[in-house]
């Protein structure tokens, strides 16, 4: 019985000890902020990185560069691979650029006119579900059920047409979802701290059996 408690509360210290060097690793957020668990699972994952010495700037604004970055090394893709030039505003030598031709190569995004992708604008909910839809649809082969919003979001007149199937399908999946009021907010733009527990929900479905 002895052997027991001991065992149980080493295991409760090496837990213990897990949380305060994550908590340490951040400090301008606590441990038991609503987006903790997230962050820890992207940067544990590669997938963001911190802002600065010990800073992850939860609160700051999340840019369209930004996602689709982090839509890359989720996939995986060797930046390298992907040096030419697809749009007018984006450089190849940016540290987006490569991202920005996977992204429009593969039909994840275009231009959002004048051949523009716009790289250091915010970008909004209902982007974010658009460009996750798509990026379902090239590399898993997932479909939304239907074409219609399948989701009955107070501000649903509010979502632009291109991104209302997206929307819709985003909620099925559990990936994205409307706040205490009922709304999506479409065309607002989203913190680091909102992208990393989306992104989060996008990598844990994508390593789950379906």
């Amino acid at each position: 019985m002895k052997k027991i408690a001991l065992l149980f509360l080493s295991a409760l210290f090496v837990l213990s000890s897990m949380t305060l060097v994550f908590a340490a690793e951040f400090s301008d957020f606590s441990s038991d902020a609503w987006f903790a668990k997230d962050v820890e699972y992207v940067t544990e994952n590669g997938i963001f990185n911190g802002t600065g010495e010990g800073t992850f700037s939860p609160n700051a604004p999340f840019t369209r560069a930004m996602f689709v970055v982090t839509l890359g090394r989720l996939h995986g893709i060797d930046p390298a691979s992907y040096s030419w030039k697809v749009l007018g505003d984006v450089e190849p030598d940016t540290w987006y650029g490569p991202y920005v031709a996977w992204a429009f190569d593969n039909a994840i995004t275009q231009s959002m006119g004048n051949d523009d992708f716009r790289p250091d604008y915010n970008v909004t909910r209902e982007q974010i579900a658009a460009f996750i839809a798509r990026y379902l649809k090239k590399f898993e082969g997932l479909m939304p059920k239907t074409e219609e919003l399948s989701c009955d979001y107070k501000d649903a007149d509010r979502i632009s047409a291109f991104a209302v199937e997206s929307v819709g399908f985003c909620a099925e999946l559990g990936l994205m979802q409307g706040d205490e009021n009922g709304n999506f907010r479409p065309q607002d733009g989203i913190t680091r701290a909102e992208a990393a527990a989306v992104v989060a929900r996008l990598h844990r479905f994508l390593n789950t059996e379906r």
